[in-house]
């Protein structure tokens, strides 16, 4: 929450939701533990990309993103999976941009 507009207070809130394609998609390479996932590919995955289950068993919780990556062998998500990834799963991973214009009237 930030002060504007003379002492107003607001507060702006925001989720995520996958109504298109993923930008990548790896495969599950085994069963996550805890926020570790490996996978069959870390090409085109970066740090900070959402994640969500497109086939296969397992789901993550909303908001759920890759925090950290080691090449060609697993990711790791700021957040455990709210159903176990099983091996074979797809994942899809999104990058999302946007920009917050506030004018003054």
């Amino acid at each position: 929450s930030d002060t504007i507009c003379n002492g107003t207070s607001i507060t702006f809130t925001a989720g995520i939701t996958f109504n298109g394609s993923p930008n990548y998609t790896t495969t599950a390479n085994g069963s996550n533990t805890g926020t570790l996932i490996p996978v069959s590919s870390t090409t085109n995955l970066t740090i900070g990309q959402f994640v969500s289950v497109t086939a296969g068993t397992g789901a993550f919780l909303p908001n759920t993103y890759i925090t950290a990556i080691t090449p060609g062998v697993s990711i790791t998500v700021n957040q455990a999976p709210s159903t176990p990834i099983s091996s074979g799963a797809t994942i899809g991973t999104y990058i999302f941009g946007f920009k917050l214009y506030i004018f003054k009237n």
